[in-house]
């Protein structure tokens, strides 16, 4: 209940110009929107421009926010939007190297590079080719760690609509990568 009213105070007061109240509402989600614009793009510089520009969304459409949800999942909703309407490409290397036993407290071997190499191409194209509402439902799951209630809430679509997605989308992906996830021969 704390929570909310401190919510309910901080859009109060960006809503009014306060300026205090603005700088704590971005210095609050900074860095989360920050983590979901770097996700998307793997890219910066995109990223930082991306940021702002889903702050000056969020401010632009503050006044339409309800409170049916946290704040966080709101401006997370619009961050997530925003990064996919830009149609930025992903790149997913960091699950890439998970996947190639290499962990943070070694250096990859060079077969390890190249399979990373390989790994990161191949996924990076097979999730580049998924369409849309799939990409989207899986970058919240397994990369986001995003339950689909959240997911849900942030894409405003059914719970069942996101594991029917999710199920899709991982059908899809197993048939692309099906050589480096075993498909077939062991």
């Amino acid at each position: 209940m704390r929570h909310e009213m401190n919510e309910a105070g901080l859009v109060k007061g960006c809503l009014a110009g306060e300026a205090d109240s603005q700088g704590k509402l971005v210095r609050e989600y900074l860095r989360m929107v920050l983590s979901i614009t770097w996700r998307f793009t793997r890219d910066e510089s995109r990223a930082e421009d991306l940021c702002q520009e889903v702050f000056e969304r969020v401010f632009r459409n503050l006044g339409g926010f309800r409170g049916e949800s946290a704040l966080s999942t709101w401006i997370y909703s619009i961050a997530v939007s925003h990064c996919i309407n830009s149609r930025q490409k992903l790149s997913l290397e960091s699950a890439c190297i998970e996947d190639a036993g290499v962990t943070e407290s070694q250096d990859p071997t060079p077969e390890q590079e190249a399979i990373i190499g390989e790994m990161s191409t191949a996924v990076h194209q097979a999730v580049n080719s998924l369409p849309e509402k799939y990409r989207a439902v899986m970058i919240l799951s397994a990369f986001d760690d995003r339950t689909a209630g959240d997911i849900s809430n942030i894409l405003r679509i059914p719970v069942g609509t996101v594991f029917s997605r999710l199920n899709k989308g991982r059908d899809i992906l197993r048939k692309k990568l099906s050589g480096f996830i075993g498909g077939g021969k062991r």
